[in-house]
Parts: C-alpha cells; structure tokens; sequence
C-alpha cells in the first residue's frame, strides 16, 4: 500500500537497529516510486525485498527488482520450490521453460491445454472456456479492449437475466452495465473504502438503501464481495471505479492467482515472453491457453522488452 505509506511521516530511526520494511511483489515497483520509498524511510531502516524478477516489469520506468538481481551487490535468494502449483500440474515446469525461451515439448501437457485459434476467434473461445466452469475461471488478456469485448460476450454468456445495477442522481436514474452476481473489477485505490486498485469480487447486492447514522447521510446502490470475504457498500466515489471482471489485463492479475486460467494469447506490442511466462503462473492447478501456434513460438522465443529498458540503476550498482 505505497500512497498510503508515503502519505504517512517518513519512517525515521527509533534508535533501533531492528526497523525492517517489506516490499512484496517488488517486481512492479518503479524506479520513481523505490526512489521515493527509500528517500521517506531513515538510513537504518532494513529492507527485504520479495517478488521473482522474471516478470511482467512495472507500469512506470525501471527495472528496479529485476536491475537489483542482475547486479549480484545485494545479497538474494532465490526460492526454486513452487508452492503455488503442484508438479503434476505441469504448470511449474512449462513455466520455466518460457522464461528461458525454450518452447514447451508439447502445447497441451497434463493441466495446460493450448486451444488453436486465429485472432477472430480467441475472444469467444475464451468465452466458452469460461462458461464450462465459471465459478473459479478468470481470463487475462493482453489489451483493455480484448478485455472488454470478452466481459461482454462472458456476462451475455452467463448473467444476462442477472438484476441491473441502476442508481438515481439529481433525480435522474442511470445505470451500469453490471448485473446482480456479475464478477467485478475495481479500478482505484479507494483505502477509505477498503478497496485497492485490483480489487476483484462479486457484485452481491443492488438493492438502494439509505444511511442515516450520522450527519453526513450516505446513499448506497448496493454491495459487493470482494474475494476476501470483505463486504463493500456502493457509495458513488465506488461507482467510478467499477467494471465487469470475468476478464482482467495481466498488469490487473498480477499478485494473484487463480484456480483456473484462461490465456487470451495474441501477438502485440505489450504481449512477449515475461507477460506469457506471468500469466502462465497466476494458474493454480488449470490453464488454458488460446492462440495461434506461430504467435506461440515468436512470443516464447524473443527477448522480453524489459531487457530494453535502460534504467542506469544496474551501472550504478555495479
């Protein structure tokens, strides 16, 4: 929780040799952003830092995890037992080899099934892969328009009778298209909420009701659950930042995971072996990846883009 962290007072020494700062998931951590987390803590704060640096790299600038590894001035380990996948999945195996460059033996080994398809097709087939078992199925796709079209095909596909989510306003009445049990994505970190930009849950609610408990009155237009278990009413700051989530961007699905995955496999500017090898491990124990054999084989075997990000950290840490 970055913003949150930095927004407090910088963490200064306590006389202590003990202060430790964790980063998880440091892998999408920017240079902007590590450069602001290191200048708001004291010089004694330790910091750990966990994530694998073989993926996706981060939004902004740098390279900060990957550049951190690569330097061999900073002692790290690295854990080489997969806790998230069994072996007998094949996931771990297959996995590792994409983030050589190596293409897999087979396509489709034990729990990962590659589906044929030329780019019109991949978006229903997704579909239909997800309609087979949608109460533990989540699709990544590379753009936010593939995501879109997906989310509409898959709630058309599975909850289109399911109540729509309507609300009133300066007594005009709107609605989103989001129905009662549809899969929600938030976009924004809202903390005062208890949501963080990538929240997922289910719409469980679309019923109005009116808070009355203090002064600053609420209206709310319904509640979602998120995967955590949490309850979060819709107040309108929560409106904004609501959209259907049966299918999510990787940069989304990043520091989660799934039981099954569904792989909108297409060759683009963003799409190359570090996005293929991170969706690949969002998958707990299913992946099904849907694409073309030779966009396959191109994205596997070229260099990811991050090796052309040049950040200076790793010269200045050598």
């Amino acid at each position: 929780m970055f913003p949150s962290f930095l927004r407090n007072p910088p963490l200064d020494s306590t006389g202590s040799d003990k202060n430790l700062l964790v980063i998880d998931e440091a892998s999408m951590v920017d240079l902007p952003t590590m450069y602001r987390i290191v200048t708001h803590i004291h010089p004694s704060v330790r910091i750990v830092l966990t994530g694998d640096p073989d993926q996706l790299p981060p939004i902004g600038c740098g390279k900060v995890l990957a550049d951190i590894v690569h330097s061999k001035r900073i002692a790290n380990t690295m854990l080489d037992i997969v806790k998230r996948q069994e072996g007998s999945t094949g996931i771990p195996e297959y996995s590792k080899l994409i983030n050589q460059g190596e293409m897999p033996p087979k396509l489709s080994t034990a729990a990962i099934f590659f589906h044929e398809a030329n780019k019109s097709e991949i978006t229903d087939r997704c579909c239909l892969l997800y309609r087979e078992k949608p109460e533990n199925s989540r699709i990544i796709a590379p753009t936010r328009n593939m995501v879109s079209e997906i989310n509409n095909k898959v709630q058309l596909a599975v909850n289109s009778h399911g109540e729509m989510l309507r609300f009133t306003m300066y007594s005009e009445e709107f609605f989103l298209n989001l129905r009662l049990n549809d899969a929600v994505l938030f976009t924004k970190n809202l903390y005062h909420r208890g949501i963080q930009n990538g929240s997922l849950g289910v719409l469980s609610g679309v019923e109005p009701e009116q808070d009355d408990s203090d002064e600053l009155a609420e209206t709310y237009f319904g509640d979602v659950t998120l995967d955590t278990g949490d309850r979060i009413k819709i107040t309108q700051d929560v409106l904004d930042c609501m959209e259907l989530g049966y299918a999510i961007t990787l940069h989304k699905a990043q520091g989660s995971q799934f039981p099954r995955v569904i792989i909108a496999l297409s060759k683009g500017r963003i799409v190359d072996r570090a996005w293929l090898y991170t969706a690949i491990t969002r998958a707990e124990s299913e992946i099904h990846i849907v694409g073309s054999k030779e966009d396959f084989i191109a994205i596997t075997e070229t260099s990811n883009n991050a090796s052309r990000r040049n950040s200076y950290l790793l010269n200045l840490l050598i």
